[in-house]
């Protein structure tokens, strides 16, 4: 009998310390997936003016760019990252399709020229970039036309106009010159029909600046206004008639 007891004990023993081994081994799977991260191929436009003068200079260029590139989902959160400090700004993103974005860009007049990079991201994840380039521009509006009314032989009749040009510019060291639109016959000097008179058209920045029309002048580099101040003196031997002279206001920079 004192075997048979010994034997049973042993066998407890042994289960207590299987058991909870066997109950500790159980597994949980977990599973989950990762979208891939957009890829930008490229925009609809990849370049763009912004507003000129011409186009009065409160206004904005808006441009509404598709995006194309793959793996946008819908559904996602979505943003247009541009660089820093690049004056332009966008909104109105949405999804249109997988390889499909919209947004709408706004570039005021006066932006700086230059390249922008573009990347969209997707609910956290950012694309690649893309390029978008700020063309660089120059708009002039010429100042007022001036009429000298009636000359008086060995005068000097001046003239300022009434209202001055204006120059719209985004591009670094932009100028604007004035010279005579004519560079055939007698340029430089006021006209009817075949007769000229003989002494040259003076034009300048200021009334106290002033040089021939046919070698004309630049205004300061990156003016934006365009006074305009012109002189004439007529002699004994000039024909009498109605007389005009066409100058130029030409744009240019770096």
């Amino acid at each position: 009998m004192k075997k048979i007891l010994s034997l049973v004990l042993i066998l407890a023993v042994v289960l207590a310390m299987v058991l909870p081994l066997a109950v500790s081994a159980a597994d949980t799977g977990v599973t989950g997936d990762v979208p891939p991260t957009p890829t930008l191929l490229s925009l609809s436009q990849s370049s763009e003016t912004p507003n000129t003068v011409a186009n009065a200079t409160s206004k904005t260029v808006s441009e509404t760019l598709t995006s194309t590139g793959t793996d946008f989902e819908q559904g996602a959160t979505y943003s247009v990252n541009i660089g820093s400090a690049s004056g332009v700004t966008v909104d109105n993103v949405a999804w249109a399709s997988t390889s499909t974005i919209t947004a709408s860009f706004h570039i005021p007049a006066g932006t700086a020229a230059g390249i922008r990079t573009i990347s969209i991201t997707e609910s956290g994840r950012t694309s690649n970039i893309v390029n978008f380039t700020v063309n660089s521009y120059i708009s002039i509006t010429a100042p007022s036309a001036i009429s000298l009314g009636v000359m008086t032989i060995g005068v000097a009749k001046t003239g300022t106009s009434s209202a001055g040009g204006a120059v719209d510019a985004n591009a670094t060291g932009a100028t604007v010159t004035a010279s005579d639109a004519n560079t055939g016959t007698n340029t430089g000097h006021m006209l009817s029909g075949g007769n000229f008179l003989f002494n040259a058209f003076q034009i300048g920045p200021n009334g106290t600046t002033l040089v021939a029309a046919n070698a004309g002048f630049s205004y300061a580099a990156s003016a934006t206004t365009l006074p305009f101040f012109v002189s004439q003196t007529a002699v004994a031997d000039d024909t009498a008639g109605s007389y005009s002279i066409t100058i130029t206001f030409t744009g240019s920079y770096n």
